[in-house]
């Protein structure tokens, strides 16, 4: 298959694009779970945050780059985002609590109120901030499931 400049393109790589262009044309939103799909999401004014650092090639001084984003909506569609350059090869999100204020800062903007929990998940791990009693097992469909043989079954899509 030949792209528009004339070099070999794979479907995977028309796929990619076509999700690209998806996002664009609907501001942004490529899809939106039912309120029924989102359990205790919904029940009250939640945030779900996810983080990460990305660093440059091996070897490089460069810095690295760490961003948080956080969901702005009921149906967390949207996501407002955070992202800051810090030291080199730091695995720490070094700007935490500034990028966390920024998302809640967004969220007000957008919603007139804060959120009453914030759920953060970073790589495998979860953590969250609450202003009431959360449990576990609200959260135990995000986590990666064991299985007795020693392997990881990774997390449910949605």
């Amino acid at each position: 298959m030949l792209s528009l400049t004339g070099s070999l393109a794979t479907l995977p790589d028309f796929n990619n694009l076509a999700l690209k262009v998806n996002v664009k044309l609907q501001n942004g939103i490529n899809s939106v779970l039912q309120p029924g799909d989102l359990g205790p999401i919904v029940e009250t004014p939640t945030m779900v945050c996810g983080g990460d650092v990305s660093h440059a090639s091996p070897g490089s001084p460069n810095p690295s780059v760490a961003a948080v984003v956080g969901s702005m909506d009921p149906t967390a569609s949207i996501f407002g985002t955070a992202i800051t350059v810090q030291p080199s090869r730091l695995e720490l999100i070094a700007q935490l609590e500034a990028m966390m204020v920024k998302l809640l800062r967004q969220f007000y903007a957008k919603n007139h109120i804060l959120p009453e929990r914030i759920v953060c998940l970073r790589l495998s791990s979860v953590w969250s901030i609450s202003c009431s009693s959360l449990t576990l097992e609200h959260y135990a469909a995000l986590l990666p499931r064991r299985h007795q043989r020693g392997t990881v079954q990774p997390c449910p899509p949605g």
